[in-house]
């Protein structure tokens, strides 16, 4: 048993989160059970659900505005809400979305370090521009875009994740960059 199954275990919930990660729903009664979790059991919780949902991929658009055709539930980070409370309904998105669906956040507006924290909560998909930490953007200097890039496949790579960028085919540079950064790491 690991660490995470015998936390769920503890919860007395572990019936829920099986029919929940075999493609089953959870209904308001079912999802206020786990509002009030210890933090990160709920997020171990959600990431496991994530894992049963989407796979360790994490998209990520390098766009402002997807449309309403997005793939993805968009999570904002609401005035006020400090750290803990964000991760808390990161999570409790997850849990109550769809089975399948896709879940995001914006490192635009909360900042990449944010975003990557996030991803152990239930976050499959991340969205914003290549921008330096100073707002300017780094689309005209290529150098600049591959190296925002690189940092962006990092964060993810160190949350034990694949970035996977919407906008390049599965043969580009980018995507063997990638793996042999993870090769170097370990």
């Amino acid at each position: 048993m690991t660490l995470t199954t015998h936390a769920i275990a503890q919860t007395g919930l572990a019936d829920v989160v099986d029919r929940r990660c075999q493609g089953t729903a959870l209904g308001n009664e079912e999802l206020a059970r786990f509002e009030g979790l210890d933090l990160l059991v709920l997020g171990a919780i959600a990431n496991e659900i994530r894992r049963h949902d989407c796979g360790d991929n994490v998209q990520v658009y390098l766009t402002k505005s997807p449309g309403p055709e997005a793939p993805f539930s968009l999570v904002t980070r609401q005035p006020g809400h400090d750290g803990t409370a964000f991760f808390r309904s990161v999570a409790m998105a997850r849990l109550a979305l769809t089975p399948g669906a896709r879940l995001a956040v914006d490192f635009d507006v909360i900042g990449l370090a944010l975003a990557q924290a996030a991803l152990p909560f239930g976050i499959s998909d991340l969205i914003g521009t290549l921008r330096s930490q100073k707002g300017l953007v780094m689309a005209g200097d290529t150098l600049s875009a591959h190296a925002k890039r690189r940092e962006i496949a990092g964060c993810i790579a160190r949350a034990e994740r694949v970035a996977v960028f919407a906008d390049e085919n599965p043969t580009s540079s980018s995507k063997i960059a990638q793996v042999n950064d993870r090769r170097n790491q370990t």
